[in-house]
């Protein structure tokens, strides 16, 4: 049903026999012949299932799912395969703002955090569709970050959270591709910035607390390694074992690991 061969330019060409003595061309530019084979047998797939009026092979079904645009057009204009619904494209913060509406299991600070990315990422990127924006577009964001001298931990943070809400507009196949996906983000840390607190130190610190209440928080903090304010402020005396002399920690930061919440 669909043959392929090469033009003069080195351009892979599938022939695809439509019924009715008709034959219709697909250019797939220069791909190996292997690829151009294996397109082929899928295509030919696709126009035996619609003259005998039958589902294509799961395979088939499966590669139609993965195709990109431009090829699935031209599919599309064989009426091999049904067009695809049109999706509004939202603009960036759009996106975000939807992203995080439909994410009530995050935390409050990581909420907050996120509604900031959204509000940079729309300053930025203004009215412009998701489709819209390139890698160009998303190495200029960067440049930008890095123009309002935030720190690269910050940056990365925020490119992080930039990468989450394109990689979900892809899930949600909004987007066929991510133009932040190959840009590096996520934790860094920089070693020039740590501090060590010595016990000399922490003993000013804890004579210049106002009350027991600050004494107590600065202590959990540099003597009890815990997080601050996350981990901090959730203790309650509940979490006090007097007699064992310990105490449960509830961690926000690691809960999402198995067993690592407390």
């Amino acid at each position: 049903m669909a043959t392929f061969f090469a033009d003069a330019d080195g351009n892979q060409i599938v022939s695809v026999y439509l019924g009715r003595r008709l034959r219709r061309c697909i250019r797939l530019g220069h791909v190996t012949k292997e690829t151009a084979k294996t397109v082929a047998g899928f295509i030919g797939d696709l126009a035996q299932a619609k003259q005998l009026a039958v589902t294509p092979e799961k395979a088939t079904i499966d590669w139609v799912s993965t195709i990109g645009p431009t090829l699935r057009k031209k599919l599309e204009r064989l009426r091999l395969v049904k067009p695809r619904e049109r999706v509004e494209v939202p603009t960036v913060a759009n996106w975000a703002k939807q992203y995080i509406a439909s994410r009530p299991d995050i935390k409050p600070n990581t909420k907050r955090n996120y509604l900031q990315s959204a509000r940079m990422m729309g300053d930025f990127f203004g009215t412009s569709l998701l489709d819209a924006v390139t890698e160009a577009d998303a190495d200029a964001y960067r440049v930008h970050l890095k123009g309002k001298e935030l720190s690269e931990g910050t940056i990365r943070r925020e490119l992080k959270r930039a990468k989450q809400f394109f990689a979900v507009a892809v899930k949600a196949r909004i987007i066929t591709s991510s133009p932040f996906v190959g840009m590096k983000a996520g934790n860094y840390a920089n070693a020039d910035r740590f501090y060590f607190v010595t016990k000399a130190e922490a003993e000013k610190v804890l004579a210049a607390c106002p009350d027991a209440e600050w004494r107590v928080l600065f202590a959990l903090a540099r003597y009890g390694g815990l997080r601050c304010p996350s981990e901090i402020l959730t203790l309650s005396w509940a979490d006090i074992d007097w007699e064992r002399s310990r105490f449960t920690v509830h961690s926000s930061k690691t809960e999402h690991h198995d067993g690592g919440g407390v």
